[in-house]
């Protein structure tokens, strides 16, 4: 290996723990700057629609297909829609990270009564062990290898932020449920 190669080499490297670090920094300061955000009635299902397209080409690579199933007439949500965003793209990842050998994730919206929506994220991954499901969300604690321990702390916190709830229920061997309630 010829020495511009292997300045390649170690540029792709830090490159990639330069991004790692931002995407660190980013998570943290979502926790720790004090914010007042302004919330609005805003379309989940265009939010959803946005991420999942951001997602396509992920998915293909982990031969996952993401599938939808969206109710008709849904109603806005009062959100601050870039948070939402974050907490869709973290459970829309780790969905199709626990299908490394590729699989169906299905992403559900339905309307109760008018007053509420739930979204639901169902794969057919690997599944959580129970005693390690209880710390989900816990500040860096990850079932990853590579993982950060941040992406579910932050979703907790962002759908606290909104009112909503956050549940996560799996099955070890048979995948994983992650289901959110915002109310309209």
């Amino acid at each position: 290996m010829d020495l511009v190669q292997k300045k390649n080499d170690y540029f792709d490297i830090m490159t990639s723990e330069l991004g790692q670090i931002e995407a660190i920094t980013d998570e943290l300061l979502v926790l720790a700057r004090p914010q007042k955000h302004r919330f609005e009635q805003n379309d989940v299902v265009l939010m959803l629609q946005e991420v999942i397209s951001m997602f396509e080409p992920q998915a293909a690579v982990f031969n996952v297909e993401m599938i939808t199933k969206f109710a008709d007439l849904v109603p806005f949500v009062n959100c601050v829609p870039n948070q939402l965003k974050i907490v869709f793209s973290n459970i829309i990842k780790n969905g199709i990270e626990a299908m490394p050998n590729g699989g169906d994730l299905l992403i559900k919206l339905k309307v109760v009564a008018e007053e509420s929506v739930i979204i639901s994220f169902s794969d057919n991954g690997s599944g959580i062990p129970e005693d390690k499901l209880a710390k989900l969300g816990d500040t860096f604690y990850t079932t990853k290898q590579d993982g950060i321990g941040l992406g579910l702390m932050v979703s907790y916190k962002i759908i606290e932020s909104h009112e909503g709830t956050i549940s996560v229920t799996s099955t070890w061997g048979k995948g994983t449920i992650v289901e959110i309630i915002l109310k309209k």
